[in-house]
């Protein structure tokens, strides 16, 4: 999930051949960071709850078209200029547990990873919404880039 001028942007990651495979459908939920953590929650585990199993892509697509949605849903229109400026949190559903874990860009590469001091928070395998979303809305308190470096 991505949050950038207020708006929360979630997407669904498929599993494909031990990779993620994230879906170009968004759900956008406006109004941080004056969101209600337990809606928060049920929005993500009922998004997560649709994730399935997928064939791996015979090509992938480029970086320019994966972002399209995300840059028309924002004020930004460059990924560059949307990596400095959004905060992106991962949340990942496994079979024992969950987790949450804040992501940074890498500018060089147009990805984005954990940082190396990254913490990630560890939910139950059937958290309490209110819980997941609190996570969630802690792991999302950092500045973006943009605010952190001259």
């Amino acid at each position: 999930m991505d949050e950038i001028g207020g708006r929360l942007l979630l997407r669904v990651e498929d599993g494909c051949d031990g990779l993620g495979a994230e879906r170009t459908d968004t759900h956008v939920i406006d109004g941080y960071p004056e969101i209600n953590a337990d809606d928060l929650g049920r929005t993500i585990i009922g998004l997560a709850a649709t994730a399935e199993e997928v064939p791996r892509p015979s090509v992938w697509p480029d970086l320019s078209e994966y972002s399209k949605p995300l840059l028309s849903l924002s004020f930004i229109r460059s990924f560059r200029q949307w990596q400095r400026s959004a905060r992106c949190v991962r949340v990942v559903p496994l079979p024992a547990e969950w987790h949450v874990e804040r992501w940074i860009p890498e500018l060089g590469k147009g990805s984005w990873s954990p940082p190396p001091d990254s913490a990630v928070i560890v939910l139950p395998a059937e958290p309490e919404p209110l819980d997941l979303g609190e996570a969630v809305l802690t792991a999302l308190h950092e500045p973006p880039l943009s605010a952190r470096s001259p």
